[in-house]
């Protein structure tokens, strides 16, 4: 029975693998409408729309043509590290080194350490589908966002920087986890 199932099981894998490569792979440069060939992040969100960002730019893809999205659009800084949508459709993007933007589909609002977020430089977003909790992962530490305030965690620990550096969080259960840089995970 072991070795059917083995043997259907390779079955399935090769069909699509097959499937897989006989996929053509086209490639998008500069010269295709992108801002840069260099990126930092892809996100679709709900509407089927590809948010890419690059070192220089930040642009959607509609599977034809490619949209830039700058200060003309409303957008004061084009170098986003990271983007995430929540249950109402509003778009967050962290600004390295320039704090957060949240796009609700016709305007951007912009949060940073003035607003109470603990530093600009945000690596990371995690929103809560339960909560509606927003944590930010930022060079400093955690912030965490309830469309209000900010709510924000700074440890003392031991790596080469000397900083809280969060760049994954995770969510297990009802736990959250942290990936810091060059220290561990945290719980």
């Amino acid at each position: 029975m072991q070795l059917f199932k083995n043997l259907l099981l390779s079955f399935v894998f090769l069909l699509c693998s097959k499937e897989i490569l006989s996929q053509k792979v086209r490639n998008f440069t500069i010269s295709d409408g992108l801002p840069g060939n260099s990126i930092k992040c892809i996100y679709k969100d709900s509407k089927g729309l590809m948010w890419i960002s690059t070192e220089t730019g930040l642009c959607t893809y509609d599977g034809k043509k490619f949209k830039y999205w700058g200060k003309d659009q409303g957008l004061k800084n084009s170098v986003v590290w990271k983007i995430t949508e929540d249950k109402k459709n509003n778009l967050w993007m962290s600004l390295y080194g320039n704090g957060l933007a949240k796009y609700d589909g016709r305007k951007f609002t912009y949060y940073n350490k003035s607003n109470g977020l603990l530093n600009n430089s945000i690596r990371t977003i995690y929103i809560d589908e339960v909560t509606n909790l927003i944590f930010l992962g930022t060079e400093e530490g955690l912030s965490i966002f309830d469309g209000h305030r900010f709510y924000n965690h700074k440890l003392k620990i031991r790596n080469r920087l000397g900083r809280f550096q969060v760049n994954f969080i995770a969510k297990y259960g009802v736990k959250y986890i942290l990936g810091v840089n060059q220290q561990y995970l945290y719980e």
